[in-house]
């Protein structure tokens, strides 16, 4: 029977956290917690953990990074290729190259990143409007 490895989920952990600020979140979802996984089974999917997102892929510009879920890292990763980002080379490519897939990748972050703001703006209109009418309904 294969039983969990502590010791080698508790040097992940310990990893991630490493790479990531102290406060970090999802950019695009708000998640704060870099440890969800430590109560998960190992075989199972996580919900969500925080990594680093190279916006432009990795081969493009290795410096352009933003901290992401598991979740929205993978969503993102799955659409980028699909916007004709390169995410693998075997040389280098050229800065003109490279740029095209700098933008094209900034194009799919900010288009997740509009869609978040507006999921975020709808709920605080909708708290809002929850707060005035039970501060009318008070009077």
């Amino acid at each position: 029977m294969n039983r969990p490895d502590p010791i080698g989920r508790d040097l992940t952990r310990d990893r991630a956290r490493r790479r990531l600020s102290p406060g970090a979140a999802c950019l695009l979802c708000g998640e704060l917690d870099p440890e969800v996984l430590a109560e998960r089974p190992r075989d199972s999917l996580p919900a969500s953990v925080l990594e680093v997102h190279h916006v432009a892929g990795r081969v493009n510009d290795p410096d352009l990074t933003v901290v992401l879920c598991l979740n929205c890292h993978r969503r993102m990763s799955a659409r980028m290729p699909m916007y004709g980002v390169v995410l693998h080379r075997e040389q280098p490519g050229s800065t003109p190259e490279r740029m095209v897939s700098l933008l094209r990748g900034l194009a799919v972050f900010c288009e997740q990143l509009a869609m978040s703001l507006t999921a975020w703006a709808h709920e605080l209109a909708q708290s809002l409007r929850a707060d005035d009418e039970r501060g009318e309904a008070g009077e």
